[in-house]
């Protein structure tokens, strides 16, 4: 019996495909964005466990996965291409997104201005000054987009990367993305980029390029990390990062319920999200650890099953990023929510939520304005 399961265990695991797509980061980019909307849903009795992997966030995982696959690519690319077409291709990407997110800025500042949407409870408002056109040049946007402007400014300065991983630099590029993101981090996070940086937001440019960039390190050398990802003994480190992630998730726990308090003080130095502070790096690295040894070793009964929906989101995930945000707050502009199917219970807001979730797989499916939304 022990043999048939073991037989059954190796069956299971991941073996790559045709064309050197790696889908276990498709996979887990699309839990990172599922993820990422449910939390910019309407909220239910489930969002009280969203917090069951500690202090990580999708946002972690979407940035590191992302600087992964750009690695990937870019090292195959860089076969046919020179270093002068990479950048202008990275760059236009970078102009794409970013007139696209400021269309969706615009579009959301104006409805709010016009009392179609709250300023408060769903929305990050536009302060006391209310709205104003030059703001829309700041990389500091409402509306939950602060990850897409961040991932504009690393997509400009990827070339640079590019460069010295093609020269094999790869420790200088690591140096000195650790060496801002440590800065930053003794600063607690005052260290801003100037004009595009100016105010204390969440997700400090120079703190979150360290996920960036060691993701496109990590992608970029990706077929010696697999050497010595399958030298180690899968069950010691699958052990490892079980036991780490659930004293994170335990640590987590013991804050929200009052008995340990953040604040600003020592945990928030070490744990806090904008500077991503050194225990939260730890958390992060153990979190992805056990994703990525689980997707690893399950992946047919994963492929199956939930990959129908995550692998078509990590591979069009800007395109769920937008669009997210767009079914999300025309939801709120035709007051859904107050409908008599949802109003009055949390638990019918998630067949809101889980509605808003399917419409996305569908359109991915469909391939809805794939031609006009970047992806």
């Amino acid at each position: 019996m022990w043999g048939d399961l073991r037989q059954a265990a190796r069956r299971w695991r991941y073996q790559p495909g045709p064309g050197g797509r790696d889908l276990r980061l498709d996979l887990l980019r699309g839990l990172c964005l599922l993820k990422m909307v449910f939390d910019h849903l309407w909220r239910t009795p489930l969002h009280h466990y969203r917090y069951w992997i500690g202090f990580v966030s999708a946002a972690e995982g979407f940035f590191l996965i992302s600087g992964g696959v750009l690695g990937i690519v870019y090292r195959r690319r860089l076969e046919t291409l020179s270093l002068a077409q990479a950048a202008r291709a990275l760059w236009r990407r970078a102009g794409k997104l970013y007139a696209a997110n400021l269309v969706l800025v615009l579009i959301l500042a104006l409805l709010e201005t016009r009392g179609l949407l709250p300023t408060r409870g769903f929305a990050r408002s536009w302060g006391e000054e209310g709205f104003r056109w030059w703001r829309l040049l700041h990389f500091n946007q409402p509306y939950f987009l602060f990850v897409l402007p961040r991932y504009v400014v690393y997509l400009l300065a990827a070339p640079a990367a590019l460069w010295l991983l093609a020269r094999r630099r790869t420790h200088w590029l690591l140096l000195v993305s650790a060496a801002l993101w440590y800065l930053n981090w003794e600063h607690m996070g005052r260290l801003l980029v100037p004009v595009v940086e100016p105010g204390l937001y969440p997700f400090r440019i120079l703190s979150w390029q360290l996920l960036f960039f060691a993701g496109m390190a990590m992608g970029w050398h990706r077929q010696h990390l697999t050497r010595l990802f399958r030298a180690l003994p899968w069950k010691g480190l699958l052990a490892v990062s079980a036991f780490g992630a659930a004293g994170f998730a335990a640590l987590r726990l013991a804050i929200d319920g009052g008995w340990l308090s953040m604040g600003r003080g020592p945990l928030f130095h070490y744990l806090g999200r904008e500077q991503l502070a050194p225990l939260r790096l730890l958390n992060l690295g153990l979190v992805a650890l056990l994703a990525f040894l689980l997707v690893d070793r399950l992946w047919r009964p994963l492929v199956r099953t939930a990959g129908r929906l995550l692998i078509p989101f990590g591979q069009s995930s800007l395109y769920v990023f937008l669009l997210h945000i767009v079914l999300f707050y025309g939801g709120l502009a035709l007051g859904l929510h107050r409908l008599p199917l949802f109003a009055g219970s949390p638990w019918r807001l998630l067949l809101l939520d889980l509605g808003v979730i399917a419409l996305l797989g569908w359109m991915v499916k469909r391939r809805v304005l794939f031609g006009l939304v970047p992806r």
